[in-house]
């Protein structure tokens, strides 16, 4: 997208790998149970990368002319204050007035760093090392998943999982080089 694309064949090689790695963290490669399987779950995820995908390059784009700070902030305000007007035309706006008073500042606190502060750094990361790069490092995410998930649900982490790790690193490492 946008005339970016890892160098090399190293680079294409680290991309496979770490494309190889999420593949084994997230499916376990039990096949019949996950991917291979119709649900609107998995046609949902699918839908949610490909936008992002998209919003991720536009992103990128935006960048060199448009800071960080201020294409996290419009697209925070303008994605809620849509997402607030959808519920309310669908009159789902009790599920917004049935969050318990406790439970708002938590969500408060989720948004500003859990989206907002990732967000802007996200962002950065594009604008600084370019979005192969960043999507690389990116992919970090289900290994950091998996060690919370382990560390703080008490869940065990599988051989496929410990080797979906290591292949993700290699490729990060492979394109963070090249």
């Amino acid at each position: 997208f946008f005339g970016e694309k890892p160098r090399g064949r190293i680079g294409l090689f680290a991309v496979i790998l770490v494309l190889i790695g999420l593949f084994v963290a997230t499916t376990d490669l039990k096949l019949s149970e996950t991917i291979l399987e119709f649900n609107a779950g998995n046609v949902m995820i699918l839908g949610s990368m490909l936008m992002w995908a998209i919003d991720n390059n536009v992103s990128r784009r935006l960048t060199s002319s448009v800071s960080p700070a201020k294409i996290a902030m419009a697209k925070s305000l303008s994605g809620g204050l849509i997402l607030l007007a959808i519920a309310l035309v669908l009159g789902k706006s009790s599920a917004i007035t049935n969050i318990e008073p406790n439970l708002w500042l938590i969500i408060v606190g989720m948004s500003v760093s859990g989206f907002g502060g990732a967000l802007l750094l996200f962002l950065q990361g594009i604008k600084s090392i370019g979005m192969v790069k960043t999507m690389s490092v990116f992919s970090m995410t289900p290994i950091f998943g998996i060690v919370i998930a382990a560390l703080v649900l008490g869940e065990s982490i599988t051989i496929f999982q410990g080797i979906a790790t290591c292949l993700i690193i290699i490729g990060i490492l492979l394109v963070s080089r090249h």
